[in-house]
């Protein structure tokens, strides 16, 4: 249905925003310790202004790679996955064992490759690798879980898999399993994927790969199970080796893109970018380019929060593409290159920091994570709608308060409607637009304040009324000096 998409942002009356939050926790962390602070778990919370570190001392299992997770609308968490279990409210258990390939001889098992435990009592530390676990809500009652598999007597034998539960309350939980380990795809697969809305704004698509890259495959997932299975789309800019990389949907969800390198060898690296259809999930690929591929693990690539910039770095390079112009790889532009930085973990020794994955999160950042097994820092770009230098990228800039290992959440974009007025929006929805916003006061002139836009349900203008008399302003994104100290005290609550 065709949407009203005008966006009106009155700073000063604003009331509290509808809220739309179900990836808004964000899971770090291994090996709780309670004689040592640093080891544990905590969860990112966008929940509030700043990004805060909550830490969860209830909770028992690990993230080694595989990292998904779910919140209710409110922004509380209801469930999250290592890909080995699936966790629920109040870090009850609603399966304790997902993703185990019985027709595997035993040493072949990844399951039990990530098993720190004993004869007597297992402990899924959360698989390896990353992206290769996604947490998918299909409504109020049910939702899936996807995964992969790895076969570990073959290096790149991989293969997708997904359990179902119902949210149903039950007066104590919510742990009804409707089914186990239903096998979508038992080819060589890469571990990545992701995915996006379906233009009917209710049903998905998940978006992966073959090994290799050779082939992009599409599939419809519905409230039915699996749906729709598109030809794969075959990928001119395939490798024959692949062990790393990410793959990414842009906000709007008419973009996807991913990096693929080779972890051991110098081989070099590449990414792709195309267009998606999120009506028939087609892809048609537009540019790729081979970039050096450092040894080592780093193949990360995301898009701003405006759809105009792909972020994309080998490890140790930071490019940034304008994907709206018709020669992309043309604009490309090196925005960072990682320094020496380095910082001393107890009896291991100096561990240094690299850009391993990226993720854009829900305050209009993106996140980079590190390929550390043993890791305190996350890089942030600051404003990735910016062009060049000016998104202010800030390397091993945040502290966490405990140590973990190499992981990228992942989860889709859940603030995506229909698309209105495609052969697929049947289904009534509509897009209101939702005013979201967050500023930083100039670290100068406190009273300027710079304004950066995170509306959803695709707005199409903006009204910014600062309620100081001065004019509105059309800006998607503005900065405004305010008159007076006492009109900060008259910003909502987001």
């Amino acid at each position: 249905m065709k949407a009203k998409l005008l966006c009106v942002i009155c700073i000063f009356y604003t009331t509290l925003l509808l809220a739309q939050k179900e990836d808004h926790v964000w899971i770090l962390g291994y090996d709780y310790n309670f004689m040592d602070t640093t080891r544990g778990y905590v969860n990112m919370d966008f929940n509030d202004e700043q990004l805060k570190f909550i830490r969860v001392d209830n909770r028992k299992y690990n993230i080694s790679g595989a990292n998904s997770s779910l919140c209710d609308a409110e922004g509380s968490l209801v469930a999250w996955s290592n890909g080995q279990i699936i966790v629920g409210k109040n870090e009850e258990i609603i399966e304790d064992t997902i993703n185990y390939t019985w027709d595997l001889p035993f040493n072949c098992r990844e399951w039990e490759y990530n098993n720190s435990g004993d004869a007597n009592m297992a402990n899924p530390v959360g698989n390896l690798s990353f992206q290769n676990v996604m947490i998918l809500p299909m409504n109020d009652t049910l939702t899936y879980v996807f995964y992969n598999s790895r076969d570990y007597c073959f290096t790149k034998r991989q293969w997708l898999s997904y359990t179902g539960y119902s949210t149903e309350m039950d007066g104590r939980s919510f742990k009804n399993l409707l089914f186990r380990d239903s096998l979508v795809r038992q080819q060589d697969m890469h571990h990545a994927f992701t995915a996006v809305r379906h233009a009917n704004g209710r049903d998905w698509w998940l978006v992966t790969l073959t090994s290799g890259t050779q082939e992009v495959i599409t599939m419809l997932v519905t409230d039915q199970g699996i749906g729709k299975v598109n030809t794969p789309i075959s990928n001119p800019y395939a490798m024959d080796s692949i062990s790393i990389g990410q793959v990414v949907v842009s906000p709007l969800g008419d973009k996807i893109a991913w990096y693929s390198g080779e972890e051991w060898t110098e081989t070099g690296g590449n990414w792709v970018v195309g267009n998606f259809d999120r009506c028939s999930g087609l892809v048609t690929i537009l540019e790729g380019k081979v970039v050096p591929q450092p040894i080592g693990i780093g193949a990360a690539i995301a898009f701003s929060d405006n759809n105009q910039y792909l972020y994309i770095s080998n490890g140790k390079t930071l490019w940034q593409y304008d994907v709206k112009e018709d020669d992309i790889i043309s604009t490309e532009k090196t925005i960072a290159i990682v320094d020496t930085f380095t910082f001393y973990i107890p009896n291991w020794g100096p561990v240094g920091f690299n850009f391993c994955a990226m993720k854009l999160g829900p305050d209009g950042r993106i996140y980079i994570f590190p390929a550390n097994t043993q890791g305190r820092f996350l890089g942030v770009i600051d404003f990735p709608n910016e062009s060049g230098t000016d998104a202010q990228v800030r390397q091993h800039a945040v502290f966490t308060p405990v140590y973990f290992r190499r992981t990228v959440p992942n989860m889709p974009n859940y603030r995506l409607g229909p698309q209105d007025g495609s052969p697929c929006d049947t289904l009534g929805l509509d897009n209101y637009p939702i005013a979201k916003y967050r500023y930083e006061a100039d670290s100068i002139d406190h009273l300027r304040l710079r304004f950066t836009d995170l509306s959803y349900f695709r707005p199409e203008t903006w009204s910014w009324d600062f309620g100081d008399g001065t004019p509105r302003v059309s800006t998607q994104s503005p900065y405004h000096t305010l008159r007076k100290k006492w009109h900060l005290s008259r910003l909502p609550d987001r």
